[in-house]
Formats: structure tokens, C-alpha cells, sequence
């Protein structure tokens, strides 16, 4: 403004302006649930113009959309003070490691209840194979699956490890143990092993029971699957652990 007038004549059309491009209360939503669901910008934009064509809505105004979201999901708590209650409220078994020195988290294992549910029917064979591109902090991911009597491959537990090395897999398999002593172990002690060990002896082809599933085939196919719902390596494990928890859940 000079002297109260525009130095310049009125826009023919509101295109470039901010009023035009902000969201009805009904947008909001869609775009909130849309997000949630982990649908890329583009297509969440493309869905809003497909329901109204006069939409003028940039992939600006999703992201800021996006933003918006996380800031509200977060509610003034750290990453890592969202993550543990993520994993409180949902029921999830987890046990964590910090540097003794920083503080800051190194190695976190977590188990779905609804997994381990499904474990408890099929606890026979075990598969872990380690995963890499689906954080931004470059953290390996162990996935631990087990497979049914009907060759269906399901989630056991994920394990975040700050670097790939074998003290690091055999925390999370004491991880894992304690996770079984509650029920599998003692179950198959009792039950099966103690009174029946004899009977198992012809069942064992090499070493132990493996159901013919000799390699990581299965935990590799469930990486692939687990990536098309991450999408981006540049996820914070808060939003992994939602995309995590799509796939247990799927």
C-alpha cells in the first residue's frame, strides 16, 4: 500500500493467492484421513480436485496440511516421548537400550499383542533378517516373522538397532526370550518337550524343526511388503512405527 491505494491493479484471479487455496472443514478431514493411511501428497491432491474441480489447493497446502498433523500428533512431546507412549497406549511389548553416556536411544525391540497372539497358536518356526532404508537415522531394522501351518507368513516382533552387529542380534533374541518365557517356552516345556521328547526325534532333518524353511526367503517378502508402507527412507521411527503397526495390523 502507498497512501492507502495499491500500487498496482487488482489480480484477475486468485490462483496465487493463499484465501482461494485453504481447505473447507470437509477437505480437512479428508486430507487428515488420507495422510493417516500414508497416501502420497500428489494422490491426496488429485482425490481433492477429482471432488471438486474448482479446488485451486497446491501440493504446498498438503504438506502444510501434513505439518499441521504431526505438530498435533505430537502435542509438545519429544520423538521419542511419542513413541514410548505410542507403544503404551497400543499394548506393545518393547524393551529399549540408551547410550550410557548421551542418552539417546540405540536399540529398541517392540512386539504387536496381536502378533504375539498369533505366535502363541504358531510358535514353531522363527525367521530374522534385517532390513535397511526405512528411517532417516540410517538404523537397520530386524523383523522377526513366523510362518503358519498353511505357509502364510505373519509379523512377530521389530527390532531398531543402531548398527548391524551380532551383540546387537543377540540382545534381540534375549529380547525375544523373555518375551516367550511368559507362555510359549513353558507351554512347549510342559506340555510337548518334557513328556513327549523322544517322539520329536525323527522330525529333526539337520539340527532343529524348520518345517522345510531352510533360508529368509519369507522374512525378505515381508521387508517388501513392510516398504510399500513406509514408502520413504526418510520417515522418524514415530511415523515408521505407525506404518509398522498398518502392517501388523493388515
Amino acid at each position: 500500500m502507498i497512501c492507502e491505494f495499491h500500487n498496482h491493479e487488482p489480480s484477475l484471479y486468485l490462483e496465487g493467492h493463499l484465501y482461494p487455496r485453504r481447505l473447507t472443514e470437509y477437505e480437512c478431514r479428508i486430507v487428515e484421513d488420507l495422510l493417516k493411511k500414508n497416501v502420497k501428497p500428489k494422490d491426496i491432491l488429485s482425490a481433492l480436485k477429482n471432488l471438486n474441480p474448482k479446488n485451486v489447493s497446491t501440493l504446498k497446502t498438503i504438506y502444510n496440511a501434513n505439518e499441521k498433523l504431526r505438530r498435533r500428533e505430537r502435542e509438545g512431546k519429544t520423538q521419542m516421548q511419542g513413541v514410548m507412549e505410542f507403544l503404551d497406549q497400543n499394548g506393545y511389548v518393547y524393551y529399549s537400550r540408551a547410550n550410557v553416556l548421551t542418552n539417546k536411544l540405540e536399540d529398541l525391540f517392540f512386539a504387536h499383542p496381536r502378533s504375539l497372539e498369533i505366535w502363541r497358536a504358531f510358535p514353531h518356526v522363527l525367521l530374522m533378517d534385517a532390513t535397511y532404508n526405512t528411517n532417516k537415522y540410517g538404523m537397520p531394522l530386524l523383523e522377526i516373522v513366523g510362518v503358519t501351518p498353511t505357509n502364510m507368513i505373519f509379523s512377530i516382533a521389530f527390532v531398531y538397532m543402531h548398527e548391524e552387529k551380532q551383540s546387537n542380534y543377540v540382545w534381540a533374541l534375549d529380547c525375544l526370550k523373555l518375551v516367550m518365557e511368559g507362555y510359549a517356552f513353558s507351554y512347549l516345556n510342559k506340555t510337548w518337550l518334557t513328556p513327549h521328547k523322544e517322539k520329536f526325534v525323527s522330525a529333526w532333518t539337520d539340527k532343529f524343526l524348520n518345517f522345510g524353511n531352510h533360508t529368509t526367503n519369507r522374512a525378505e517378502s515381508q521387508h517388501a511388503k513392510l516398504k510399500r508402507y513406509v514408502e520413504t527412507s526418510r520417515s522418524d521411527i514415530a511415523k515408521s512405527l505407525k506404518r509398522i503397526a498398518d502392517v501388523v495390523e493388515s
